[in-house]
């Protein structure tokens, strides 16, 4: 039975501002109520903190080999450039200097538990002769989605992946080789990552899913509805079409890009349409012929307030694996989802069959079945069927982290 747990993650999860720091708040949140110790969670942040939350404490420290690299190139604008050098900065020094700094906390435990795919913690931890339990959870694996990505597209394209494909698939088998267990969201990503590594005969792999963190009460989805339509000016006859899309990753361009190219007359005659895209894309803003909002970035409690405001969830998402964390949002607002079978990846089957879900296969289908969602108007189920998913959802959840621990 694991009694006390070390947590370590290149994130700070206590911000709350995406569905990776949800799963990691939610798990660890889970552990101290169970075993009824205060978890500590060393992590990579802006600046210095320390902070408490739900039995665990979470002690943030600066990058600051990334801090000090953008103070030398302020001039660094593009999106994948700033990710890929915080991701170099960690490796060679914010997070062996973080590992360092833990390592009397690390010695005093019996179980260190490390989030993300981009660490070299474990590999760390075993050289300085760290003997105990350690576990990786994978998150949503972005190594994945490179690797399909590399292998989806033309040599010319892919050629200047293969030296960040490399890194990734190293660091990922350090970790493979360093760890006791392995992590992932769903048995759809431990296929995937089975096929990549060749993980036949690494058989401690276990699978904690997402928990949903939208889930209304009875009076509290029509009350956030009215409030966030008088926020953001919406009638209530409007028919609202919303897309979280929270980062500039390719996936998400590629929905943002999908829905812009829909035109109100394709998809309703009768209703007024409102679209909604959360996430960094106010460039886009001009590129819709719908009335829209393009919201910017915004807090999961945002989020919240938003989709229930809403009418139909989009997912038009046609390349990429793993788990979609904005489809888990959509499952447990009860919103009705116009989605492509990739979208759906790794979703289990009976949480699909207790919702409304439109399939798609092409991107010249998504008018057809939008204008299908929105005569078939699921408004008045959505709170049971919110409810619902989200009691399944956790009792999968709950049981597999108590497994866990049992081990």
């Amino acid at each position: 039975m694991i009694k006390r747990i070390v947590a370590c993650s290149y994130e700070a999860p206590f911000l709350e501002k995406n569905g990776d720091h949800m799963r990691i708040r939610s798990i660890h949140d889970f552990i101290s109520s169970e075993t009824h110790r205060t978890l500590f969670c060393f992590c990579l942040g802006d600046t210095s903190s320390i902070i408490e939350r739900n039995g665990s404490v979470y002690i943030a420290r600066p990058r600051k080999l990334y801090n000090m690299i953008r103070k030398v190139l302020p001039f660094i604008r593009n999106d994948l450039l700033q990710d890929s050098l915080m991701k170099l900065s960690q490796l060679v020094f914010d997070e062996p200097f973080l590992i360092l700094q833990m390592l009397e906390s690390a010695n005093a435990t019996d179980t260190f538990l490390i989030h993300g795919d981009m660490s070299i913690a474990p590999a760390i931890l075993r050289l300085f002769g760290f003997k105990r339990t350690i576990v990786f959870d994978s998150l949503a694996n972005y190594s994945q989605t490179l690797y399909m990505h590399v292998h989806r597209v033309s040599l010319f394209r892919k050629a200047p992946n293969y030296l960040r494909l490399g890194i990734y698939l190293a660091i990922y088998r350090l970790q493979l080789r360093f760890c006791n267990k392995v992590l992932y969201p769903s048995t759809f990503d431990v296929r995937n990552s089975r096929e990549m590594y060749h993980l036949e005969k690494h058989n401690k792999i276990a699978i904690v899913p997402n928990i949903f963190t939208i889930a209304y009460e009875d009076l509290e989805l029509g009350r956030l509805r009215q409030q966030y339509r008088q926020k953001l000016n919406i009638e209530n006859d409007t028919v609202v079409l919303v897309l979280a899309a929270g980062g500039r990753g390719k996936m998400n361009k590629e929905a943002v890009d999908t829905v812009v190219r829909l035109s109100e007359k394709e998809l309703s005659k009768e209703h007024e349409l409102l679209l909604i895209v959360t996430g960094p894309w106010l460039d886009y803003r001009k590129k819709t012929n719908l009335p829209s909002i393009f919201t910017g970035i915004v807090e999961r409690s945002e989020l919240r307030g938003i989709l229930a405001a809403s009418d139909v969830a989009l997912a038009p998402m046609f390349e990429g694996s793993g788990t979609l964390l904005k489809v888990l949002d959509y499952l447990s607002s009860g919103l009705p989802i116009v989605a492509t079978p990739v979208s759906l990846a790794g979703i289990p089957a009976n949480w699909l069959s207790e919702n409304r879900i439109y399939l798609v296969r092409n991107q010249f289908d998504f008018p057809s079945k939008i204008r299908q969602a929105i005569v078939d108007n699921v408004y008045n189920q959505r709170v049971a069927i919110s409810k619902d998913l989200s009691c399944s959802a956790y009792r999968y959840f709950s049981d597999s982290l108590r497994d866990l621990l049992r081990t």
